[in-house]
Parts: C-alpha cells; structure tokens; sequence
C-alpha cells in the first residue's frame, strides 16, 4: 500500500478474540490498520468479480432475457395518466 495520505475513517469492528489475538500477536500495532485495509481490499475486489461474474451469468440465461422481453412488452403497452399523450 502506497504512503500517500488517503482520507481515513475510524471505524470499530468485532472480532472473535481468538482471531484478533492471532492476529495481534502476528501484526505489530504500528502496521495493523495497513495490513486490515489490504485484507479489506482484497475481500472487496473478490466479492466484486463473483458479482460481475453473476450478472455476466444472467446477462446470458436465455430464460431471463425472455422474461425480461416479456415484462418489456407490459411497459410499451402502459399509458401512464400524467402522460402528455395519454389524453
């Protein structure tokens, strides 16, 4: 992680005392939030991609694209009563 001053945010998190011990007891207190922050980023950027990945799966399932059309085909056919050509 690069030393460049971000904007921070202080922020309290609950761990179970056994992880956080480890974790303590591996991580000088100096070094904590940088390492936290990497984890957090890479938990991130994991949840990002199986995000994409899922919606990249939708995107190609040929049962939803039909449903989508089908639900597409009610909104052409809807006049809504404040329309200006509704009237």
């Amino acid at each position: 992680m690069n030393n460049i001053r971000m904007n921070r945010i202080r922020q309290t998190f609950t761990f179970p005392e056994d992880i956080f011990r480890r974790f303590a007891a591996l991580v000088p207190g100096g070094q904590r939030s940088a390492v936290i922050s990497i984890l957090l980023e890479e938990e991130c950027k994991r949840r990002e991609e199986s995000l994409a990945k899922a919606c990249d799966a939708a995107n190609r399932d040929a049962r939803l694209l039909e449903l989508e059309q089908d639900f597409q085909s009610l909104e052409d056919t809807v006049i809504e009563p404040f329309d200006d050509h509704a009237w």
